[in-house]
Parts: structure tokens; C-alpha cells; sequence
């Protein structure tokens, strides 16, 4: 039996560490998560920079911070190291890697989408590095630093070993899911470090996962989006099995039903396939079992194509609230040509008429891929969603040239490969976010998610030439709309359906406890009847 460490950055979902750290203790192995800074963190910028790592500024790391993560691992004495991080971490995953170097000589091994597209950096700065799907990887590498196997022929592993690069091939994909252990949220084996303080099993309040729990049913994707790390693992695991793969009914309500009898005031589930309503019969069979058994109010990702009324409405009438759908252009030409997503707008327009009568709040997703989107086709995405019923959510993103994606060899063999900066500290290449140009068009996109901006007004905006050239104003009512709207800067929580929803339950309180006084009463009368009743009972007995 053996220990691991296993850090994620910046991540508390991190659901591929979860998995690997049940996969090792499955097999006796003692693992213990160090969740180092949580998500919501990234929007905390440090007041004093008390390090010159080369990372990004919003994904920092205090000496207090690095420091506890060193005398954990003094303490822990692992057999090997684990990171896992995004793109946006990787400059801070050189910089932990290094500290911890100076405390310990044991192998550090890095995993996760960056490090599976990039191994070749990966391998500059880890001892090992793990491509794709890292449970068998993880304990097999186990095994053999324990002296139980060979380390160099381990699939899905790159070894630096005395100055040569061993590169092994991947393994085939896991094809039963079901066989696995369910993800670890075992709370004596995982740590937080946020804020200069390290706990046990301690959520901070601003995390998603303090009320939800998150939970994937499948793995892979159906589409191969450009800007996805889906069009890069395709290729990865071509030849290697089945690439969209879907745990059985029975496996993921048994998980959910688990953690159920363990937090009972879980008060959301969030699936985090990346299309959820991509099998018709699964959906059907999942709907009378998770009523059933469930029970919990839920929300997915889909697409549009693959949500028609009657799978929408039988998950509506099990608890489906919210649904994130990925629009990213309006321009049919764009999204075939750069996205590579076959999808026509009349498809989107449709989605979203079907969800509006069924209660189902909609969340839609926007990319504004500038250089290689052109004005013409901004404003087709503007349009586009000027037409959406309203009230509905919307994310708008600056598209992130991540290296190595299929959206970012476009644009390096394009005139406009020059018109890109890469982030410090980050394997992305972005279009400077202070361009005015940028920021108008991402603020023209966020102002149409908000029903008290007329439709009418946005063609005077558009021809503006003062806010094409400083979109301040712009930024600034956008600012106050969102606070005004939303409940807790959160797209999830409206505040009119939150008005509509407390109503709601009022009414339902209102009705209970009307039920409740009803039955008191009619327990009084009885009881003041039988009292009445009493005398004239005794008196017959005496005769």
C-alpha cells in the first residue's frame, strides 16, 4: 500500500483526479486531493504580487499558500505527485512544481487536457506526463515504483529518465465505464488550500459544489468542434475503441442515490456530460429512474439538434430546470467553415421556442472569434439572438486560440496569425482584450440577454462611432443590468423566475399549513366531542 498526492489548480469540480483517486484506493492504495484554490478564486486579483513566477496574474499562488502545500507533502511522504490543471494554470503548475522540488525528489507526474495536447512542454518541465484517460496509467505507475512492473513501457505515459524521452503509445479507451469507482468526494482524504488557510473537507461558500453535486454520464463528445479539445482527442484515440461512451441507468442513479443518503440537502445535480441528450433510449429509461429514486431539481449541456419536445419535456417533468446550449456563431457559414458545427440557426430558433412553454430556463453559450470573424458575421450572431424568447442566459467569451486546437492552426496559416498575443503564463493566444473593437462587440452581445433594452435600439447602437471607440458606456450599464437582474452574479439564478419561484412556495406553505390547521381543528371537534360524549357514557354504565 502506497500514497499519493494529487493536486488540482484552480479546480474543485476536477472530476479526473476524483476518478484516479478512487481507481488507486480501489486497489488499496492510500490517496489523498489537495484542491489548491477553488475556481472562483481567478477572480480575486492579488494586491501584493509576492512572486515573480511567470504565471497569470489571476492564477496565482501566495508564499503561504506554497508553503502549506510543502509541509503537506513533508507530512504525506508520497510515493508520487499528481497535477492536474488548464491552460490558464500551466505557468503555475511550473512554478509548484519547482517548489516542490526543493522539499522532495520523488517522481511528479502531470495529466489533463493541457498536458495532453501540449506533452511535449509537459515532459520540459514533469518527470512524467500522462496523455488521455489516467486511471490503469496511474496504477500501473504505482506498481512499478514499487518495483512490481516495468516503468518505461507503461501506456499512455511519457518517462524523462537520464536525459531521453520515453514516448509510449495510448492505450486503448475504457469501453465499460461502469466498472470504475465512482469519483472521490470523500471529504477526510481531500484538502483545500485558499486564502493563505488550508482545511479538511472544506468547500469555501462561493463554491458551486457546497448545495450541487456534479456527475458525468458518459465520456467523449459526438461533435469535433475546432476550438474544442474534442478535435484534438478524436484524432488522439483513433483505433482505440469507441469514443463516445455512456455508463448504464443503473450505474449513475446508484452514484447519485449514494451521495443522496449522504448529503440530503443537495439541492442541485449538475450533469457535466458535454452533450447529454445524445441517446434517446438511455434518456427514457434515466427519466423513470432518476424520478423515482432522485428526485433532485437538474440542469445539462446539449445541443441543439438533439433536444426535441419530447425528450425536453420528459426531462422537465423529472426535475430538468436549467439547459446550457452552445450556440457560438450566428452565421451558418462561420460555424461550418471555422467551427466545423453543422448547424442551422432555424434549429437554434426552434430549441429555444420549445423550451420557453416548458418552464426550462435556457443558457446559451457565444464566441466572438475575432480576427477570423469578420463584422458581417458578428452581426448575424446578434440578430440571432435578438430572437430568442426571453428571459434567457448567455455566456460571451473572447474566443482562446488554445495551442495545438484545430481553431488555432487555422489561424496561424492565416493572414491574421499576427493579430494574436499569447497569455503569460498560459498555452493561449488571444486577441488583445483591450481592443475597443472587441470589447464593443462583446458588450453588444451580453446587452441582448436583458428584455428592458428594447429590440429597436440596438440598430442606433450598432452605427455609434463614440462607443465602437470606447464601449465604456456600454460596459458600465451592462454592469448594473447584470447585478439588477441576476441573483448572486450567477446566470443560473434570475431574479424574476427566483420572485416567480418564491411566490411559488409561499403559496405552497399558505396550502400546507391551511391542510395542517384544517386537520388540528378537525382533531379538536373530535376530541371535544368525546368529552361532551363522557358524562352520558359513565352514566349509562352506572346503570
Amino acid at each position: 500500500m502506497s500514497q499519493v498526492v494529487l493536486i488540482s489548480l484552480y479546480d474543485e469540480f476536477c472530476l479526473g483526479p476524483r476518478y484516479i483517486a478512487s481507481f488507486l484506493r480501489h486497489a488499496g492504495h492510500r490517496v489523498d486531493q489537495v484542491l489548491f484554490k477553488h475556481c472562483h478564486a481567478a477572480y480575486d486579483v492579488p494586491k501584493e504580487k509576492n512572486d515573480p513566477g511567470d504565471y497569470l496574474e489571476h492564477f496565482y499562488a501566495s508564499m503561504k499558500e506554497i508553503e502549506l502545500l510543502q509541509n503537506f507533502i513533508k507530512q504525506k511522504k508520497p510515493l508520487w505527485i499528481g497535477f492536474s490543471f488548464m491552460s490558464v494554470s500551466s505557468g503555475l503548475a511550473e512554478e509548484l512544481t519547482r517548489r516542490i522540488r526543493e522539499i522532495t525528489g520523488v517522481p511528479i507526474v502531470w495529466g489533463g487536457v493541457d498536458t495532453t495536447v501540449n506533452p511535449d512542454w509537459a515532459i520540459e518541465h514533469a518527470d512524467i506526463v500522462c496523455l488521455g484517460e489516467g486511471e490503469h496509467a496511474a496504477l500501473e505507475l504505482t506498481e512499478a515504483l514499487e518495483g512490481k512492473r516495468d516503468l518505461l513501457s507503461i501506456q499512455n505515459l511519457w518517462i524523462r529518465r537520464n536525459g531521453a524521452i520515453v514516448k509510449n503509445d495510448i492505450r486503448p479507451l475504457i469501453q465499460e465505464l461502469d466498472r470504475l469507482p465512482y469519483p472521490n468526494f470523500m471529504e477526510s482524504t481531500i484538502w483545500h488550500i485558499d486564502h493563505d488557510v488550508m482545511r479538511q473537507g472544506v468547500l469555501p461558500d462561493c463554491s458551486p459544489l457546497n448545495p450541487w453535486y456534479i456527475v458525468m454520464a458518459s465520456r467523449g463528445c459526438p461533435y469535433r468542434c475546432s476550438y474544442c479539445v474534442h478535435s484534438v482527442n478524436h484524432d488522439l484515440a483513433k483505433g482505440k475503441g469507441k469514443y463516445l461512451r455512456r455508463r448504464s441507468v443503473k450505474n449513475v442513479i446508484d452514484e447519485l442515490a449514494a451521495y443522496k443518503k449522504k448529503k440530503p440537502d443537495t439541492s442541485q445535480i449538475m450533469f457535466y456530460d458535454d452533450v447529454f441528450t445524445f441517446d434517446r433510449k438511455w434518456i427514457a429509461e434515466f427519466a423513470d429512474a432518476y424520478k423515482r429514486e432522485i428526485d433532485i431539481p437538474f440542469w445539462v449541456y446539449t445541443y441543439p439538434e438533439l433536444c426535441d419536445a419530447e425528450i425536453l419535456e420528459r426531462l422537465r417533468d423529472i426535475g430538468l430546470i436549467y439547459v446550457h446550449i452552445g450556440i457560438q456563431s450566428g452565421s451558418e457559414e462561420f460555424l461550418r467553415e471555422t467551427y466545423n458545427r453543422r448547424l442551422s440557426t432555424k434549429k437554434v430558433l426552434k430549441a429555444a421556442d420549445l423550451l420557453k412553454p416548458l418552464g426550462i430556463y435556457a443558457i446559451y453559450d457565444m464566441l466572438v472569434s475575432i480576427p477570423l470573424e469578420t463584422e458581417d458575421r458578428l452581426r448575424e450572431s446578434l440578430h440571432l439572438l435578438l430572437k430568442l424568447p426571453q428571459p434567457f442566459g448567455l455566456n460571451v467569451w473572447p474566443t482562446l486560440y488554445y495551442h495545438n486546437y484545430k481553431i488555432t492552426k487555422q489561424l496561424k496559416n492565416s493572414a491574421f496569425a499576427g493579430d494574436v498575443v499569447q497569455v503569460k503564463g498560459t498555452h493561449v493566444d488571444l486577441y488583445p482584450s483591450e481592443s475597443p473593437y472587441l470589447r464593443f462587440w462583446l458588450v453588444m452581445l451580453r446587452l441582448t440577454r436583458y428584455p428592458q433594452i428594447p429590440r429597436d435600439s440596438f440598430a442606433a447602437l450598432l452605427e455609434n462611432e463614440a462607443l465602437r471607440n470606447d464601449p465604456t458606456p456600454l460596459e458600465i450599464m451592462e454592469k448594473a443590468l447584470f447585478q439588477a437582474v441576476f441573483v448572486h452574479n450567477s446566470e443560473f439564478l434570475h431574479k424574476d423566475t427566483q420572485i416567480e419561484q418564491l411566490y411559488a412556495d409561499i403559496s405552497t406553505l399558505k396550502w400546507e399549513n391551511e391542510q395542517l390547521r384544517n386537520r388540528k381543528i378537525i382533531k379538536l371537534q373530535s376530541k371535544i366531542r368525546q368529552v361532551l360524549q363522557w358524562p352520558q357514557k359513565a352514566a349509562s354504565t352506572d346503570k
